[in-house]
């Protein structure tokens, strides 16, 4: 059997043979019908998921725990409610957690709004979203499942700041450990996590008066040119289309703003903001440069960014400047790769 000749509706497993029926009246007829069941089926797929999702978050959410990140985000009244002592205890004393009038109290919303976002009968508001998530304390893979269910895409780190304590110490050691420079920062660029061989390789960053700021340490320091080769435009320049597309999809984000601020004051900085081929550049792992090590001499590097899912959540990258000869060597020989 010819495959362009055979339609397989994975829906219903019944398939279509238009061996005998070479008609495009035939053939459009059930392409038209997939088409429509399969929106059906994920409509109600999504739908489900989410009604499901939300109810199990309600079910292991205690009132006064929820009651408690509401007044944190300004939702609710130092005061809990006397009616709601016990109310997650159904008369045997088994837990229900938090019912949907208490959600919709603490959201306020209506009830009724409330039971038709939970079914997926209203769209929910996107700037309802992370306060959802604060109030059923979701973590950040969950927080990225309602983001994906309701908005279908990725949420965006949360602009209010956190401290380096969030950072998982697995991963403060997993950095610390690394033979080559290393850092986690957040989405402002703040440095959370350096290892020795960063320090060591830009001396400068450490006693900078502009604090522990990777970005405003490349972009605003002057002896960053010491240690960047073609600072210019290998490493300014790109950096620079990194702050812009940051602040465009967080321009709530006052670190941000401040920074952009800086750079708007700053007369070099200037100059390379009306750069006529400026555009928004998200990341820059993968890129190939150059660093003059202070022992080493003008080494190329790849810089290697990347966010894992524990980490995305708060905004951090983590990053890693890794010697291009790296690649070639031996795994007994890293420690000697990169000569700190």
């Amino acid at each position: 059997m010819v495959m362009e000749r055979v339609l397989l509706n994975w829906v219903t497993g019944e398939v279509f043979d238009f061996a005998d029926d070479p008609s495009q009246e035939k053939a459009n007829s059930v392409r038209g019908s997939l088409s429509v069941s399969q929106e059906l089926v994920d409509g109600l797929d999504i739908k489900e998921s989410l009604t499901e999702f939300l109810k199990r978050c309600r079910s292991q959410r205690r009132p006064e725990e929820a009651w408690r990140a509401a007044c944190e985000i300004g939702l609710a009244s130092q005061l809990f409610p006397e009616a709601w002592e016990g109310s997650h205890r159904t008369k045997t004393g088994a837990s229900r957690g938090l019912t949907q009038e208490q959600m919709a109290f603490l959201l306020r919303y209506s009830s009724r709004q409330w039971a038709n976002f939970e079914r997926g009968e209203a769209r929910i508001p996107q700037d309802l979203l992370d306060k959802i998530c604060i109030v059923l304390g979701m973590n950040s893979q969950e927080r990225w499942l309602l983001y994906r269910l309701v908005l279908q895409r990725d949420p965006l780190p949360y602009s209010m700041p956190h401290e380096p304590k969030d950072v998982d110490p697995m991963w403060e050691t997993l950095v610390r450990l690394q033979p080559f420079p290393c850092y986690i920062a957040d989405s402002s660029w703040n440095s959370l996590v350096v290892n020795r061989s960063y320090r060591e390789t830009f001396p400068s960053t450490g006693s900078s008066h502009l604090g522990d700021n990777i970005a405003r340490w490349v972009l605003l320091e002057e002896e960053a040119e010491e240690y960047l080769y073609d600072w210019r435009d290998s490493w300014a320049k790109p950096l620079l289309m990194q702050v812009r597309s940051a602040f465009h999809l967080d321009p709530d984000n006052q670190n941000l703003r401040d920074l952009v601020r800086d750079c708007a004051d700053s007369s070099r900085m200037r100059t390379l903001w009306a750069w006529q081929n400026m555009h928004d550049v998200v990341h820059s792992d993968g890129e190939v440069r150059a660093i003059i090590h202070p022992k080493s001499g003008i080494t190329e590097v790849k810089i290697l960014a990347a966010t894992p899912f524990h980490l995305h959540h708060l905004g951090y990258r983590f990053v890693a400047i890794v010697p291009t000869h790296l690649a070639a060597a031996s795994d007994g020989h890293l420690a000697d790769l990169f000569q700190c």
